[in-house]
This record gives C-alpha cells, sequence and structure tokens, in this order.
C-alpha cells in the first residue's frame, strides 16, 4: 500500500534547496508512495511579510501523512532550536526526519559541519594567513555551532588565536555588514558560515577597493551556484544534500530510526589563494558555452517574466484567470496545477501559528496532462478532490501559500517538473495579484451598488428618495401602459406638521414623518412608495382600480386610527391624498398623471380629511 510523506522547506526558489527538491522528487519516482512538499518560509522570519507563507504548514495537520522530513537549518534560525523543536513535536503522528540539524524526538540526517569545517579552516591555515576573521550563523543554530566550532578547535590545534567574529543571519546582507566590521579589523582572511554571507563580503571587499585573494581571502559554506559564478569563484563546503534528502527518504520507507552522518566535500577554487585550475582548450571551450548557455537561458527567462505579468495584469474576473493559467501551462508544457480557494474568498491571518484552514475548500481550477478540470467543493482533509486524485499520476507534489501579506486565499498544488519551470515563482506571484485584484473589482462593485442604492434611498425614513422612484417608475409606467394595465399615483403629505414642530420641536415632527412613512410601508407593502421631501410622499401602482383605491383609502384610515389610538400623544397624526389613475387605454404621460395626482391634492387640502 502506497503512503504519503511530507517534506517540509523554507523556499523552491533559490538554488541551494532547489537541488533538495528536485533531487527528491526525481527519486520517489522509482517507488509507490507520494511526497508532498510544503513550501513555506522559516518559522517566525522576522523579513517582510514571510511569517504568513507559514500557515501552509498548518495543512499538514490536516492531511493524512506518514511521515515528514524538516529541512531544519533552514527552517528553525529565527525561533531557535528549542522552540522549533516543540513546533515541529505538533506532528506527532507521524515519524519525523530531521535534516542537517538534530532535533529530540526525530531521527536525524546531518552532515558533520564540525569536521568540514575544521579540514576547510587547516588548508587556510597552510596557505600562512594569521589574522582570521569570521562571520557566524545565528548563535542558536547548529549549523552554525557545530562550523564555528570547527574552525576554532583548527585554530587552536595550530597554535592561532581568532582575531575577530561578527554574528550574521545566513542572509547576503549580514556578511556585508559584518564584513565591513571585520575589513575595519585589519584581517586577512574571512571565513564566513555559508556562502550567502561570503557573497555579502564580497561585496564589501569591492567597495573598499581590495582584491581577492591578493589583498584578504574568504571562504564560504554550502557550494551554492553563485559561488562558482563569481569572477573569483569562492572556496566552499558543498554539503552532499542529495544524497541526506534521498536517505532520509529511505529512512521513512523502511521505519528506521538510527541517525546518519555525511560527510561534506572541500571545493578548493580561487577565493582561499590557491591557483587558478589550467584546463585544456577543449574543457574550458565546454565551460564557457555552458555559461553562455546559462546567460542566454537567463535572458528569455526575464523576456518571458515581462510577457506573463502583461498577460495576468489585464486578469479581472476568475474566469479570464483560469484562461491565462490554461495558456500559461500550455505554452510551458505544465502537467499538473490545481488552485484550491477559501471559499470566502479571502481569511485574515491573525496569528500563522494558530491559523487553521477551514473544513471545505473550493477546487477553482485543476489542469491535469492538458486538460483542465472543475470539481467543486472538497473536504480540506483530502487535499484536492478525490476525483483529481484519482486522475493525478505525479509522484511529487508541491504545495504552495496563496497569500497577500496577512490575506490567504488558499493554496496552490503542482508537480514538480511544473514547479521546475524559470517562471514559475513568476507564475505564483500572478496569480496572488490577480485574485487581489478581482477581490478588489469584486469590492469596489459591492460598494458601487450600495451607495447607488444609498443614493437612491431617504435616510430617515429608508424609502425611496425623488430620484430612486422617478429611475425605477419611469421604465415600468410605459411597460405597463404597453401591456394595456392602469397604473396609479397617490401623493400624499401631513396635515398640521408645521404646527408639529412649532410647538413640539423638529424632532418630533422627524418622529411623526417616520410613523406617516411606517403606516404606508404597510399599507402599500406591495408597491413603490418614496419620500419626496419634507412631508410629501408618492405612491405608485402599477395596476389599480376604483375598488382597489376604495380599499386603500380605507386600509390606510384603520392603521392611522391604531396609531392614534395606541400613541398618547397631544395631537393626532393626519394625512391628506390626492389620487390620479389610467383610465382604459388613455395615454397619459408619468409627468402628466403626477400632475392629476398632485392637483387633487390641492383641490381636497383643508376640505376632506382620513
Amino acid at each position: 500500500m502506497s503512503k504519503h510523506y511530507a517534506m517540509m522547506l523554507s523556499t523552491t526558489d533559490d538554488l541551494f534547496q532547489e537541488e533538495i527538491w528536485v533531487s527528491l522528487s526525481e527519486y520517489v519516482e522509482k517507488f509507490d508512495d507520494k511526497m508532498y512538499f510544503f513550501c513555506g518560509k522559516p518559522i517566525n522570519s522576522t523579513l517582510n511579510d514571510e511569517c504568513y507563507s507559514n500557515v501552509i504548514f498548518n495543512l499538514m495537520k490536516q492531511l493524512p501523512m506518514d511521515g515528514l522530513i524538516s529541512l531544519t537549518g533552514s527552517l528553525s534560525h529565527y525561533i531557535g532550536l528549542k522552540k522549533y523543536n516543540e513546533y515541529i513535536n505538533q506532528f506527532d503522528n507521524m515519524h519525523k526526519i530531521s535534516i542537517s540539524v538534530p532535533l529530540e524526538g526525530c531521527t536525524n540526517v546531518l552532515l558533520d559541519g564540525y569536521g568540514s569545517s575544521y579540514t576547510l579552516c587547516e588548508h587556510l591555515i597552510d596557505h600562512g594567513y594569521t589574522t582570521f576573521g569570521v562571520i557566524k550563523g545565528p548563535d542558536q543554530t547548529t549549523e552554525s555551532l557545530s562550523r564555528y566550532r570547527g574552525t576554532m578547535v583548527a585554530l587552536m590545534t595550530r597554535g592561532i588565536k581568532l582575531t575577530h567574529s561578527v554574528v550574521g543571519d545566513f542572509s547576503k546582507d549580514s556578511g556585508y555588514h559584518g564584513a565591513t566590521v571585520l575589513l575595519d579589523k585589519g584581517v586577512d582572511v574571512i571565513i564566513s558560515a555559508n556562502d550567502q554571507m561570503a557573497l555579502g563580503a564580497y561585496q564589501a571587499i569591492a567597495e573598499r577597493g581590495l582584491r581577492i585573494p591578493n589583498d584578504i581571502a574568504v571562504v564560504g559554506f554550502d557550494d551554492i551556484e553563485q559561488a562558482k559564478l563569481q569572477e573569483v569563484p569562492l572556496t566552499t563546503v558543498k554539503q552532499p544534500f542529495s544524497e541526506m534528502v534521498r536517505s532520509a527518504y529511505d529512512l521513512l520507507r523502511f521505519n528506521r530510526r538510527s541517525d546518519i552522518h555525511h560527510l561534506g566535500e572541500i571545493k578548493i577554487r580561487e577565493s582561499c589563494g590557491c591557483n587558478k585550475q589550467v584546463l585544456d582548450a577543449i574543457t574550458e571551450m565546454d565551460m564557457k558555452r555552458f555559461y553562455m548557455n546559462k546567460y542566454q537561458e537567463s535572458i528569455y527567462e526575464y523576456n518571458q517574466t515581462l510577457t506573463l505579468h502583461d498577460k495576468f495584469d489585464r486578469v479581472d474576473t476568475m474566469e479570464k484567470l483560469n484562461d491565462a493559467i490554461t495558456n500559461y501551462l500550455d505554452e510551458v508544457k505544465g502537467r499538473e496545477l490545481h488552485l484550491c480557494l477559501f471559499e470566502e474568498k479571502a481569511i485574515v491571518i491573525e496569528s500563522p501559528e494558530t491559523f487553521e484552514y477551514p473544513t471545505w475548500m473550493n477546487y477553482q481550477y485543476g489542469y491535469l496532462n492538458g486538460s483542465v478540470n472543475k470539481f467543486g467543493r472538497y473536504k480540506t482533509s483530502t487535499g484536492l478532490p478525490l476525483e483529481a486524485l484519482k486522475i493525478s499520476t505525479a509522484k511529487a507534489l508541491l504545495i504552495y501559500p496563496v497569500n497577500q501579506y496577512n490575506l490567504s486565499y488558499g493554496y496552490i498544488v503542482t508537480d514538480a517538473n511544473t514547479a521546475k519551470s524559470k517562471t514559475f515563482t513568476s507564475l505564483r506571484r500572478e496569480i496572488v495579484n490577480a485574485l487581489n485584484r478581482i477581490d478588489m473589482f469584486e469590492q469596489i462593485h459591492r460598494y458601487s451598488k450600495q451607495m447607488k442604492r444609498l443614493a437612491s434611498m431617504d435616510a430617515m425614513t429608508g424609502l425611496l428618495n425623488r430620484r430612486g422612484f422617478f429611475s425605477f417608475v419611469e421604465v415600468d409606467y410605459y411597460e405597463k401602459l404597453k401591456h394595456l394595465k392602469n397604473p396609479g399615483i397617490i401623493f400624499c403629505d401631513i396635515n398640521g406638521l408645521k404646527k408639529v414642530n412649532d410647538n413640539y420641536g423638529h424632532a418630533t415632527g422627524d418622529q411623526l414623518i417616520i410613523s406617516a412613512s411606517d403606516i404606508l410601508k404597510k399599507v402599500f407593502a406591495s408597491n413603490t412608495i418614496a419620500r419626496l421631501g419634507g412631508d410629501e410622499f408618492i405612491i405608485y401602482l402599477d395596476d389599480c382600480n376604483d375598488q382597489m383605491l376604495n380599499d386603500i383609502i380605507e386600509n390606510l384610515e384603520n392603521e392611522i386610527s391604531i396609531y392614534n389610538e395606541c400613541n398618547c400623544n397631544s395631537f393626532t397624526l393626519s394625512l391628506e391624498a390626492g389620487m390620479a389613475k389610467i383610465i382604459g387605454t388613455q395615454h397619459v404621460s408619468l409627468d402628466e398623471l403626477i400632475s392629476q395626482a398632485d392637483h387633487m391634492l390641492y383641490v381636497k387640502k383643508g376640505r376632506l380629511h382620513f
């Protein structure tokens, strides 16, 4: 029986972690199991809005996973190992593997960072360097501590005292700032706890007008792709992550609980002071061709990204978004992509740690082997609709959060081959932007409808105002005449309102207007009523006759009597009305009919009350 395993990643976009998930995704193709890569960011990251991406890890709590691989070193350096250990123990129902950093309660696949750093430092000592500077990683990470300890022991063993050290956070910026401090101290070699910080040191050294390695040597750790591409290639330690992550998967498959250690490989290049490797003409030509191809690919990818942005920038509906995604997948020969959204469209992330995915999700879009599918609602606990899982043939799937800052729309699921496309990162960004734009347009539409409704309403009574009345009645009136109906108009106002205002105040007069409007709403519930202003009301009857008008008069009299009996006011509510209606097939304009009703009100004013 096939099993489902999960792996937590802090990113899939840099070359360092790309090697990891690509290698594992290729490896799992040999077996019957499925591997789900949950792609978030370091836990409790303080950079921009990265922390909100970690809600994707909460999805694992709702899915039936049989085992978990944690790339701990890249996930834990903000939160610290102790708290990260507590975090990972949330997933207590599965076998857990920690890569690169040992965790209690986990099986660990580790690199001998101590031994690798020791060997690298010995190599630098053999060059004759004596004034050492170290850019450490965060003090709370085991990776950083083991590398620093290996360097320190190598120096002490050879009788050399460490001159200076600074703490970084594994980012290029922290390497730059750390190097500026060390350069001021006059060190002749900088040992960086990872390659990104070493590249930051490169920048600081260049700004000082210094040369590597003539004026100062630099080494790193990780052997990322950029390390090889520098004008002075970086000496570093290559971590055997492909071997490590495959070992982790094997531990899960065979349910083995013993830790495994892997040795790093020292990559000697020019930045430490070693001579440039002399290559034969054919090999050098092949290398130049390789890097020229890389350069051409990067230009092509950049142009593709611009084209992609232009296409998605026009998306303002969900239908257009689906079409744009389909066009992209057709062009890049994508295999599988699922867009899974909340039924509420967007949910505010109050806390990434406590965020819970709803029980039901909306399957907005599905692309499987060139065919677009829609399966509607599904239970979140299945990850994807059961119909989609039956069709899917992918052994490795990547799951990404769809977030805009602290707003979450859901998640994207895609196969590893589709995610390898160099423009896939741009696609994810464009989908998020499009969803945000669609949401914004829908809000504007709702707001516009609300404002239009408010602009047509009388604020005091909740009836239509003059604009609202005529915008509806002018269309309906002539439509009714075409169908030989007999529309009618009733004009009415409140008798003695001025006396009420003068004797009892305008607040009491306003309340009288509201009471009159409430009575009219009750009597004319199926008709169109408006307050034209002051104490004037108008009622439109789309079809009427003499008997109907008599019944209305009687009903109105009863309601006014009930009101006056129930309210112990020293004044009584009284309305005067003028009525006009179409008789037979006569053709009278709406304005003329309203004038007739207004005239009838004027004639009756002061003589007839009801």
